[in-house]
């Protein structure tokens, strides 16, 4: 039976205008009335991705930022932060052979933070992501870093790059790229997989009671700790090859219909798992 739903955001949950539609809250706060819980589990840090779902936090539980930052119920459970010499590295890799990859960090200060070469990669990275609040520059020394985006300016293949930064790099951090132009890289061992172990480990669940949605190669650790992985219709080939079922796109609300067939089902004595149409 199905006990928590568990969902990526950023081309997932949120729409194509990167929103939260509207009818998602009644869903979680209706599942919740028939045992089941719902788990955010994105790549954003703790400042980006909380308050998109700022009415129900007390109610549900985060992984953020591929797993560094999880919190149950509101409360917080783990912060795992980066190694910073290591990122110093890393940095030293990507400028030298992908100039075209600026890294922006997730602070825990509430902050992203651009690091940056020229001001030319300040300028590309504002025209692609004008909606950001972002500081230049490192991170301080008394700042921990919870995540670390390293995205392209102009649209790339970017598996080549994700092949060989885990080459140079893979006994320290796990990288993976987006659906959008983007690497993302986490420390070794932390991912939205431990994260989401961690929630199911605290409400005493197992992976076969969990239904997970995602879009991108960073979902495929949050498909390996749900029984039933489903990728929206939008999703990465790849991914949707490791789906036991393929949904709407995310313009279409493919995970907030999917959640009203699990609703249905639920409420009309299955398991969640039924293969209806959603309630109109």
């Amino acid at each position: 039976m199905i006990r928590l739903v568990a969902t990526d955001l950023d081309g997932t949950l949120l729409d194509e205008e990167s929103r939260v539609p509207p009818e998602t809250f009644d869903l979680i706060r209706e599942l919740a009335e028939v045992g089941v819980r719902f788990c955010v589990c994105s790549g954003r840090p703790p400042h980006s991705a909380l308050p998109l779902v700022e009415s129900v936090l007390d109610e549900i539980d985060m992984v953020c930022a591929n797993g560094t930052h999880v919190t149950v119920a509101g409360e917080p459970l783990v912060r795992d932060t980066f190694d910073r010499a290591a990122l110093d590295e890393l940095f030293g890799i990507v400028f030298e052979r992908y100039p075209m990859l600026h890294p922006c960090l997730g602070g825990t200060d509430g902050n992203y933070h651009l690091v940056t070469r020229t001001d030319d990669d300040v300028d590309a990275f504002f025209r692609a992501w004008p909606e950001h609040t972002t500081l230049i520059g490192p991170p301080p020394a008394d700042v921990g870093v919870l995540s670390c985006e390293m995205f392209s300016s102009v649209q790339a293949d970017l598996s080549e790059a994700e092949a060989f930064l885990n080459d140079a790099m893979g006994d320290v951090f796990d990288f993976h790229r987006l659906g959008v132009p983007i690497v993302d890289a986490t420390p070794k061992g932390v991912s939205k997989r431990t994260g989401l172990s961690r929630v199911l480990e605290a409400h005493g669940l197992s992976r076969d009671e969990v239904v997970a949605y995602g879009d991108a190669m960073n979902d495929c650790d949050l498909f390996a700790c749900a029984g039933h992985p489903r990728a929206v219709g939008n999703a990465l080939d790849e991914l949707k090859a490791l789906a036991e079922r393929v949904v709407e796109t995310n313009a279409e609300h493919g995970v907030q219909r999917d959640m009203a067939r699990i609703l249905a089902d639920l409420r009309a004595g299955g398991d969640g798992l039924g293969t209806g149409e959603a309630p109109a």
